[in-house]
């Protein structure tokens, strides 16, 4: 008889998988994903992980958790896809390590379901092979969807505009607030000249951990460069864009000063439904509002609340008030 060509089928959820030790163990499982990424990269390398500081202990455990559920039910496998309810921890997989690609990304994942199937496979112990071979494909579908939801929050610089008019997207139907802040380090030229390479990058990766420290889980980050940064902040008004963009100036102000000089930004907001409708027209605006600042000596550039809205170049309406200062 002629056998019909394989197909996959599809991995179903083990609701009998022995993870109730498991979930008992999340700061063990963390602790295990913690050593197993230090030896990946040389030792040298190993004090540019884990820029998110706490935020790996306080999340990485959870994080743990909500994977080893999904090998159980597919309700929580929900959760953790792209519009889930935990898939905003979840795609924080690469940014509490330090990922700044989606290779590093990917391989933080990696990591993760490998420490995770080490020690679900010491609580198998005597399962059948059945067991162990639906429990391994459930595992490889959740890593699956873990891994889509970690490469989605880390963005290239080419890619990143299409991340936002995804936001753009969702807000829109959602009418939730979205707001687009360019972050960027004052004088940056003259930095870079009086450095030595080493020394600037790792002023440049303090700068960046300043900023996504105060960052949201949801919130979308990334970097153009090694000085200046795109911050999507979901629902987000105005009056929370200026209050955020004032905690990042004081946080970058509060850095250690380089060559006696105190670290200072320049940051540009644009809201949307007010500056722009689209991410090319938020882009266009935040940048406008961010050389607005760096000409006015002011470190926050964008209307605050309350303020009437500047002509952007096109408009026929002459421009308001100018932009002022964040108090």
């Amino acid at each position: 008889m002629q056998r019909s060509p394989p197909r996959r089928r599809a991995a179903r959820s083990v609701g009998d998988a022995p993870i109730e030790g498991l979930l008992e163990r999340g700061e063990e499982l963390a602790k295990g994903w913690l050593i197993a990424l230090v030896e990946q990269v040389p030792l040298e390398r190993a004090s540019e992980m884990f820029p998110a500081g706490a935020g790996f202990a306080q999340e990485a455990p959870r994080l743990c958790e909500a994977v080893v559920r999904g090998l159980v039910d597919d309700a929580e496998l929900r959760r953790i896809e792209p519009g889930g309810a935990v898939e905003p921890l979840v795609s924080r997989a690469g940014d509490l390590v330090g990922a700044r690609d989606a290779e590093a990304a990917g391989r933080s994942v990696d990591a993760l379901l490998a420490v995770i199937w080490s020690a679900l496979r010491a609580e198998l112990g005597g399962a059948d092979a059945d067991m162990v071979a639906a429990v391994a494909e459930r595992l490889a579908l959740v890593g699956e969807v873990a891994r889509a939801a970690t490469l989605r929050a880390v963005v290239s610089g080419r890619q990143w505009p299409g991340a936002l008019e995804e936001e753009i997207t969702r807000c829109t139907r959602a009418g939730a607030a979205l707001s687009l802040l360019l972050i960027e380090l004052e004088d940056i030229d003259r930095l870079v000249a009086a450095s030595p390479a080493g020394e600037a990058a790792a002023m440049f990766e303090r700068f960046v951990r300043a900023v996504r420290e105060l960052t949201s889980r949801q919130d979308r980050l990334v970097c153009e460069g090694d000085a200046r940064v795109w911050l999507i902040a979901r629902d987000t008004d105005r009056g929370g864009a200026f209050a955020l963009a004032s905690r990042i100036d004081a946080a970058v102000s509060a850095l250690p000063s380089w060559r006696g000089a105190p670290l200072a930004v320049d940051i540009g907001i644009a809201v949307l439904g007010e500056d722009a409708n689209d991410a090319a027209g938020m882009i266009e605006a935040s940048e406008v509002a961010m050389f607005a600042a760096e000409a006015s000596g002011i470190q926050v550039g964008g209307v605050r609340p309350g303020e009437p809205t500047p002509a952007r170049p096109g408009d026929e309406t002459p421009p308001g008030a100018d932009p002022q200062p964040v108090s």
